[in-house]
């Protein structure tokens, strides 16, 4: 995402022209997640029904377009500097109707704070790291002078300790790049050299094993995550306490992480944690800071609000606090014991985060979460449907009470469990006349394979979902949608196969149908591509 004018002795081109940013929506910005970490300290943020969001550098819309598609009595403003991408933007916007939804060119150091008004939620994703220092200084002053007295603003960046090793392999790359005349030559280059660092140094070496760890991800990265993360001219990370004390002079201080579990070091054990208290007085600043010491971190997503709010928060992650929200999760299960059995089972969610237990109501409780996905619980719903669970085992329905606040805590702790401030209740596979959201329909209809989700993820479609999705606008029964992927498959617009063998005949690929359909219309269901 480009946020301001590229300097005076880079080439005229703006590198995010040249190879535009791959525009999606990131779920840590979700103003729903932004609204619930605010009330869970004591604030009264807006709803993410009805509130004033503005996006620095918001690329072509791709985060954006799916909060306004969802959220229309919801208003929405995105600045960024590259022109192709803002003209890519603003297309979308029009094919899909959207007017609440403004996608404009701007450069963040010139930007008028008294143009747009307040704001209820700031997002600035991917830019603060790779601007030069007048520009995050804007940054955090459209922050400062344009948040409502309720708002949050979201800023991601690069921090210290953790980026201080991916310096080097930038400097090496950027070394190499040299002055290559075009974007894509420089980022050819910059694998060349991350190859040949992989294979002369020495794996076994405490500075090898790091060096081949950051390789081995950087080889998998896109072209334009390696020219927009590692080969730009401005790619500055700070150390959290710096990124404050800027931010305070802004009249900003520190909500918390848009991704909370980050905050809750439960892993390190009361020992450490009395050690960190003593260390810190407490601080919360202080606390963080240490933990990106202890971590090695290298990334943040922090939150903040006006000085004043910050004065008054209360960071009070107990049983009652949090269950007043909503919850929600999605998991692989491993192990398939009956449910009162006392025989373990390991849930495990998108980011490999996981619990594991042989208790029968804590494993009622996370199949309960799974089965309900992608719609939420209240906590009451919850725990109701984990005790039907066990209706015929009371024997397992023993202090249910203690358990459900543990796994709630726990869940909540280490970001399995999604907890949002208003109910999540999304379309249905079964419904008699299935719809996909407008933006999955339209990528469908332009074999787009990657798509948001009503939870703000990216989902990547497969053939058939494709297909399908093309045909789930509101307008079709099953029976209808049937006999259009029929169609298709006889017309050889689309091929369906079995055991990789392609399947010609008619009666044979509306058999198929008759058994795969309703399953793969549950699966969108669960994709949360429904509304």
């Amino acid at each position: 995402m480009s946020a301001s004018t590229p300097p005076a002795n880079q080439a005229t081109v703006n590198p995010y022209d040249e190879v535009p940013y791959h525009s999606r929506c990131f779920i840590q910005t979700h103003p729903q997640r932004l609204a619930f970490i605010g009330r869970l300290f004591g604030m009264d943020p807006a709803k993410a029904s009805n509130c004033r969001v503005l996006e620095l550098g918001s690329a072509s819309g791709g985060n954006l377009i799916p909060l306004a598609l969802r959220y229309p009595q919801s208003q929405f403003l995105g600045l960024d500097y590259a022109e192709v991408q803002v003209i890519e933007g603003k297309k979308q916007v029009e094919a899909l109707g959207l007017k609440n939804l403004e996608i404009r060119q701007a450069d963040l150091g010139e930007y008028d704070v008294t143009k747009d008004g307040k704001f209820d939620y700031i997002i600035c994703h991917g830019v603060y790291s790779w601007v030069p220092p007048h520009v995050q200084h804007a940054i955090l002053k459209i922050c400062g002078q344009v948040l409502a007295p309720q708002g949050i603003a979201y800023i991601s960046y690069n921090c210290y300790p953790g980026w201080k090793m991916r310096e080097i392999i930038r400097d090496a790359m950027n070394y190499h790049a040299g002055s290559r005349p075009t974007a894509l030559e420089r980022v050819q280059q910059s694998r060349a050299i991350i190859n040949f660092i992989t294979e002369i140094s020495e794996a076994d070496s405490a500075f090898g094993k790091i060096l081949h760890a950051e390789a081995d991800l950087l080889k998998q990265a896109s072209d334009d995550y390696l020219l927009h993360e590692h080969l730009e001219v401005h790619n500055s990370p700070c150390y959290f306490k710096d990124f404050i004390n800027l931010s305070l002079e802004q009249g900003l201080n520190y909500l918390g992480e848009a991704q909370i579990e980050e905050m809750i070091p439960h892993h390190l054990g009361p020992k450490v944690m009395d050690a960190l208290n003593r260390v810190s007085g407490g601080n919360i600043l202080a606390i963080e800071q240490y933990l990106d010491f202890f971590r090695n971190r290298r990334f943040r997503r922090t939150l903040l609000v006006h000085k004043d709010i910050a004065g008054k928060l209360a960071r009070n992650i107990s049983p009652e606090n949090v269950s007043k929200f909503h919850f929600a999760g999605a998991y692989k299960i491993e192990g398939d014991a009956p449910i009162h059995e006392a025989k373990e089972q390991k849930f495990t969610d998108g980011e490999n985060r996981n619990l594991t237990s042989t208790q029968p109501f804590v494993k009622a409780m996370m199949l309960a979460l799974n089965d309900h996905w992608p719609h939420t619980y209240t906590a009451a719903e919850w725990k109701a449907a984990a005790e039907a669970r066990l209706k015929n085992h009371p024997e397992c329905l023993v202090n249910t009470d203690a358990l459900f606040n543990e796994v709630l805590i726990r869940g909540f702790a280490n970001g399995m469990v999604h907890v949002v401030d208003e109910v999540v209740d999304l379309g249905k596979g079964d419904a008699v006349l299935p719809m996909v959201t407008p933006l999955v329909l339209a990528r469908a209809k332009a074999n787009n394979r990657e798509v948001s989700n009503q939870w703000h993820q990216t989902v990547n479609l497969n053939d058939l979902q494709i297909a399908i999705c093309q045909l789930v606008d509101g307008t079709r029964d099953i029976k209808a949608i049937k006999a259009e992927l029929v169609k298709k498959c006889v017309d050889g617009q689309f091929r369906l196969a079995k055991d990789n063998v392609p399947i010609t005949d008619k009666n044979t690929i509306e058999l198929l149908l008759e058994q795969i359909l309703p399953q793969a219309l549950k699966e969108l269901e669960r994709l949360a591509l429904l509304i």
